[in-house]
């Protein structure tokens, strides 16, 4: 069922560009929609594997005040839910600074 404040899109990249600019927040893995999200009003929170994945998050990550680094040693397990929920759900609890969007 999943929860209400989260949205998987699977639609066209208008329409989630769209979705990403407008939500409160948003949590991506390290891609290239983190990189958007990050520019949007909401930021992102970003997942990341850990370090055997590649160079450090610090350079991987994109900068910003409204990003949120999440960091699994190996990869993100079930267990990690928890921390990716306490990441988003203070960005969730503030109104969205998109025009237009309350």
């Amino acid at each position: 069922m999943g929860l209400p404040q989260f949205h998987a899109d699977r639609g066209p990249i208008a329409e989630t560009l769209g979705l990403v600019w407008h939500a409160r927040t948003n949590a991506f893995p390290d891609s290239g929609l983190m990189h958007i999200a990050a520019a949007s009003p909401g930021g992102v929170v970003g997942l990341f594997a850990g370090p055997s994945f590649g160079p450090p998050v610090s350079r991987r990550s994109p900068p910003g005040l409204r990003v949120t680094r999440v960091e699994a040693q190996k990869e993100l397990p079930s267990e990690q839910n928890d921390a990716v929920l306490a990441s988003v759900e203070p960005r969730l609890a503030k109104p969205s600074l998109a025009v237009g969007v309350s």
